[in-house]
């Protein structure tokens, strides 16, 4: 980041100031940065301590995934109970971890519907790190809260899943 694009966009909220006179701007995009005690990833608001430039590298390959992550699942969906039948056969077929019992929809009336909010980010199935999904929280709205239940996904907007 260049001198002139720091002061334009300098949110003081944003500056460390140490007492051996460094003073790091946390603002702006992802970057590497080497201080007299090592390297540290610095951004977004965050500074974050690393051992090397690597180490650095894949910290910030990280954080940008997390952030498309975030970008295509922040909102929370309403599906009806055929949809959500749909939604829970993909996580079983996929071998997520977190999915419904196969016919939990003999439990609810045909015009159920349910709110489905991103929780977090997980890695792992049946214990293998894989990729990235995210684990959705379910909830019954209609026509009662007969439903509070986890279910992981892929990584893809919900209603594009379902067409």
């Amino acid at each position: 980041m260049e001198y002139h694009e720091v002061l334009e966009n300098l949110d003081p909220n944003q500056l460390l100031r140490f007492s051996d006179g460094v003073d790091i701007f946390t603002g702006g995009e992802y970057r590497i940065i080497k201080e007299i005690d090592g390297y540290y990833v610095t951004g977004g608001g965050r500074l974050i301590p690393v051992k090397s430039r690597q180490e650095g590298e894949k910290i910030i390959h990280q954080m940008k995934e997390m952030l498309e992550i975030k970008k295509v699942n922040i909102l929370p969906v309403n599906v009806s109970l055929d949809e959500l039948i749909q939604l829970n056969n993909m996580s079983i077929q996929i071998d997520y971890n977190r999915n419904l019992i196969d016919d939990f929809h003999l439990n609810f009336d045909k015009d159920s519907t349910f709110i489905i909010r991103p929780l977090l980010t997980h890695y792992h199935k049946q214990g293998v790190p894989c990729e990235p999904h995210i684990r959705y929280l379910v909830t019954q709205l209609f026509p009662n809260r007969g439903l509070q239940s986890v279910l992981d996904l892929p990584n893809r907007e919900i209603r594009k899943m379902l067409r």
